[in-house]
């Protein structure tokens, strides 16, 4: 069955109409401006944020923010997607784009290499929860990643990006490359924790936020689990700029536009779609978590 979350941004689409979204190979602005071109404020978000999502629904995700922003800047929105967090860094650098929405892991690498990149606000998820964690049915023997070679998986379609990080690298106590009987993809998060209580999987790789979701709808399946292991909390989602390429205005607009949202209809449209409790200022320990997600997952070679 399609999930709800699904069928509210199919009935946004409809209801906003059509909008062309550039590829993420596609340029950005020039550096050079046009007067026209200097009341848009470029956004650039990586693709993997809508990475199970049909790239025709992907605007009625992105329609909301860019409208927001619009009221509380008086610039149009524009968004960009790109497949790689080191060319939106690098865009943002040039002067390409005035603001970046990195996943928080890859704002600690990117901050790592350009350290000029400044963060404005932080979307905070439902239930405040950022981690990921290993679900298993509650009679399992299964304690970390390591006692799960030969087992089944469940890695559902919508979990959150750190969530596929952790379980890529593996956790603490993972000796080697494990190999899996198989990994099985469910159409949601709540399909795959179902598998795990049927005992159709061994266990499910799922982020905290849609783990307390499942609680909370289904109580008494719920009881039937519990987690193996799990992540550090990794920082949350950030929106970004170059430090000193904005205005103070402009920035404070952003992030008076940006915290105060949720107490607007269109800003609660926005945070259901994106599954936000609503976006805060950037948290004292800010750095901290940066630094302690760089040693725990430290960025790609490539990066």
């Amino acid at each position: 069955m399609m999930r709800a979350s699904r069928l509210a941004v199919a009935a946004l689409c409809l209801a906003v109409g059509p909008l062309a979204l550039p590829s993420p190979a596609q340029e950005a602005i020039p550096v050079s401006r046009s007067k026209e071109a200097a009341n848009q404020l470029r956004i650039g978000i990586m693709e993997n944020m809508f990475r199970d999502l049909p790239r025709s629904l992907v605007f009625g995700v992105s329609k909301p923010f860019e409208q927001l922003l619009t009221a509380h800047t008086g610039m149009n929105g524009s968004m960009n997607l790109y497949a790689e967090a080191d060319e939106m860094a690098r865009k943002i650098r040039a002067g390409e784009l005035e603001l970046g929405v990195f996943h928080g892991y890859e704002f600690a690498w990117m901050k790592q290499k350009h350290p000029e990149l400044e963060p404005l606000v932080v979307a905070v998820p439902m239930y405040r929860k950022s981690y990921a964690c290993i679900v298993v049915g509650e009679n399992s023997n299964v304690t970390c990643m390591a006692d799960l070679a030969g087992k089944s998986v469940a890695m559902p379609n919508g979990v959150k990006e750190f969530a596929r990080l952790y379980f890529d690298r593996g956790c603490n106590c993972e000796t080697g490359k494990i190999k899996f009987d198989k990994v099985t993809n469910p159409l949601s998060t709540e399909d795959a924790l179902d598998d795990v209580v049927d005992g159709i999987v061994d266990a499910c790789v799922v982020d905290a936020t849609a783990l307390q979701s499942f609680a909370n709808r289904k109580s008494g399946r719920y009881k039937r689990l519990k987690i193996a292991c799990e992540s550090i909390h990794f920082p949350m989602t950030v929106i970004a700029c170059k430090k000193g390429s904005l205005s103070d205005t402009l920035v404070t607009r952003i992030k008076a536009g940006l915290t105060s949202a949720q107490s607007t209809a269109q800003g609660r449209t926005m945070m259901g779609l994106w599954k936000l409790a609503g976006f805060e200022a950037i948290p004292g320990d800010f750095e901290a978590q940066l630094q302690r997600t760089l040693k725990q997952y430290p960025a790609p070679a490539k990066n």
